[in-house]
């Protein structure tokens, strides 16, 4: 019975990584594709952010990165919807900090980007 329950558990593990390896390749094929690794420093001088805006649009922006990060291992249906959320809640966010004149600047960054990197059309 011992023998029968090891010889069980192997045949589990060796199926599990069979299929994890596979898995974990479309992954990486995926997340190249939505990893945005924004120059924080670049982006609130260009920006031309103040010290209270900084610490905040660089949070922001790290947050919307990690949401890009996840919409890039779901589905096709679930990775559209976590990706328009990612995008509106981060310029809604965005819309708060930031004034007029840095937010219109800050949209033409993050539609070029995101254009770039075929995450909208």
């Amino acid at each position: 019975m011992k023998k029968l329950m090891c010889m069980a558990a192997m045949l589990l593990m060796i199926a599990t990584a069979a299929f994890g390896e596979n898995e974990n390749i479309s992954m990486t094929a995926n997340t190249a594709d939505y990893e945005m690794h924004t120059n924080a420093k670049s982006l609130v001088r260009y920006l031309g952010t103040s010290e209270d805006q900084t610490a905040t649009v660089i949070d922001f922006q790290r947050g919307f990165e990690n949401a890009l990060q996840v919409a890039s291992v779901m589905n096709e249906d679930t990775r559209k919807s976590i990706i328009d959320n990612a995008i509106s809640g981060n310029l809604k966010n965005m819309k708060y900090v930031l004034t007029n004149e840095q937010y219109q600047k800050y949209l033409r960054v993050l539609y070029a980007s995101l254009k770039n990197r075929n995450i909208v059309k």
